[in-house]
């Protein structure tokens, strides 16, 4: 691994590889934007009739496994396998975190309310160790988020049998939970990248690396798709988010990445995309009682909960947040997927790991804008650096893996 490639994981947290073998690349080329005049309840119908076309290719009386979240997509496969005929036997939701948490509880929540069959992993209670994560890692050709990988990783040990497991990889960035309004390339580039380096706490690419200069100088499929979501898709979904949930491709689909499915609501007008409002309305005339269940991104509301209900959760929350960050307040974020790093980095499952990592960092001396051995120290004496000390450690990791 060279210092461009060092420095661009630093910067990005993933690596780009070549487009010859990107999946959503070659998929986004073969779509056509239709112009779509259709007034709300023929998009809707349409929307409905292409919803439940996305399961056909599923065995009614066949197995499947879903990692069951507090978001909005994973309730939609499970939504999509009953209303095609799948008996809720065979369904398995699995929902791993930590007790106490939206992600956790409401996934195992939903599938109490729906009678689906449930396993719970708490992941609080796991250690990770660096010798494994590092084992981990020797087949993988550029660093990615492993130790979020490992975690979905857990799943296959309750899927001894390798049934089909259904990931909603994809699917909010389609329905347009990341659509940008219309802006040139330029200005599209500058809020990627701004997204990207703004991320950890700390600049952690060498003082000599200029990260912008390595984005692509020109749309990577002319005007013809949104620009926002050509970056997004091509570079972060499928070098950041699909390494850590498609985890064996072999088992593991994602029946989002449809190109129908994909063509229809990228030739939206901006309004039914934003915020996902189509795919809501859809969602809801499809199965509104699964789909309406409380959801981790109206803050433990239910689904359609007006704005005005949930704009107080929100402000309690960035309040929390702005306290806990000045050391005023102590608090369990119940908004965390995982567990809470920032803790477990200092006396809980990831201390030995992080701890491992950074020494074998620091030796290296391949890092001259920090010094990451008093990052470290700092974050244990309460300052708080999780987002840059995961980044590190699995940078770490794979350069310990070669």
């Amino acid at each position: 691994m060279n210092r461009t490639e060092i420095n661009t994981f630093l910067a990005y947290g993933f690596n780009f590889g070549s487009l010859a073998n990107n999946t959503n690349y070659k998929i986004l080329k073969e779509i056509k934007i239709k112009d779509n005049t259709n007034n709300i309840e023929e998009l809707l119908n349409s929307g409905i009739s292409l919803f439940k076309s996305l399961f056909t290719k599923y065995g009614k009386s066949d197995n499947y496994v879903i990692p069951m979240s507090g978001g909005l997509d994973s309730r939609t496969l499970q939504i999509g396998l009953l209303s095609h005929g799948v008996p809720r036997e065979n369904i398995l939701n699995i929902t791993f975190g930590s007790p106490g948490n939206l992600d956790y509880e409401i996934g195992k929540g939903l599938s109490r309310k729906t009678q689906v069959k449930n396993k719970c992993i708490n992941l609080s209670k796991i250690n990770l160790s660096f010798s494994d994560m590092v084992k981990s890692a020797e087949n993988h050709t550029f660093p990615i988020s492993f130790i979020d990988n490992y975690y979905n990783r857990l799943i296959l040990n309750y899927n001894t049998e390798k049934v089909k497991t259904l990931v909603g990889y994809m699917g909010d960035p389609i329905a347009g939970s990341h659509s940008i309004e219309k802006l040139t390339w330029e200005d599209s580039i500058n809020i990627f990248f701004r997204k990207h380096i703004d991320y950890t706490e700390v600049r952690l690419f060498n003082s000599n690396f200029r990260p912008r200069e390595i984005l692509p100088k020109k749309p990577l499929l002319g005007n013809n798709i949104n620009y926002y979501d050509q970056l997004d898709f091509i570079l972060r979904q499928e070098y950041f988010v699909k390494p850590i949930v498609l985890i064996d491709e072999e088992i593991y689909d994602s029946p989002f990445l449809n190109k129908d499915w994909i063509e229809f609501f990228l030739s939206l007008d901006s309004f039914y995309r934003r915020n996902r409002f189509l795919f809501k309305k859809i969602l809801e005339k499809v199965d509104g009682t699964i789909f309406n269940y409380y959801s981790e991104e109206n803050y433990g509301f239910p689904t359609n909960y007006p704005e005005i209900m949930v704009f107080p959760s929100k402000l309690k929350r960035k309040l929390l947040k702005v306290l806990k960050s000045k050391g005023l307040l102590n608090y369990n974020n119940i908004f965390e997927n995982y567990i809470d790093m920032e803790e477990h980095i200092r006396s809980g499952a990831l201390r030995g790991l992080v701890c491992d990592a950074i020494t074998s960092l620091h030796s290296r001396n391949l890092i001259d804008r920090v010094d990451v051995m008093e990052l470290y120290n700092k974050h244990l004496n309460g300052y708080d650096y999780t987002k840059s000390l995961i980044r590190l450690t699995n940078l770490e990791i794979f350069l310990s893996s070669r």
